[in-house]
């Protein structure tokens, strides 16, 4: 007799992107396709123990925001010393 037992989802939240242990050199994306509003002039460099989640709350933004303007997707790695584009705080 065959038993199938249900699969448990798992989605990831801003949490489960951690910094990974080794640096890698990527070339931050071009600016293109982004809103006049959501300019990117100020970088974040990444440390060790940071998420996404950290920095966006640091920087009163959303995580959606961040991956929007760094072109990412939330299940890519963060690395040490990468730069992240943070949008203008323009109040």
């Amino acid at each position: 007799m065959l038993v199938v037992q249900p699969v448990k989802t798992r989605f990831l939240t801003p949490r489960d992107l951690r910094v990974a242990s080794r640096a890698v050199s990527k070339k931050p994306a071009p600016e293109k396709g982004l809103s006049k509003g959501k300019a990117a002039k100020i970088v974040y460099k990444v440390k060790k123990g940071d998420t996404l989640g950290k920095i966006a709350r640091k920087y009163q933004t959303q995580v959606s925001v961040l991956l929007e303007l760094n072109h990412m997707k939330l299940r890519d790695n963060l690395y040490v010393d990468r730069e992240i584009r943070l949008p203008n705080q323009t109040q």
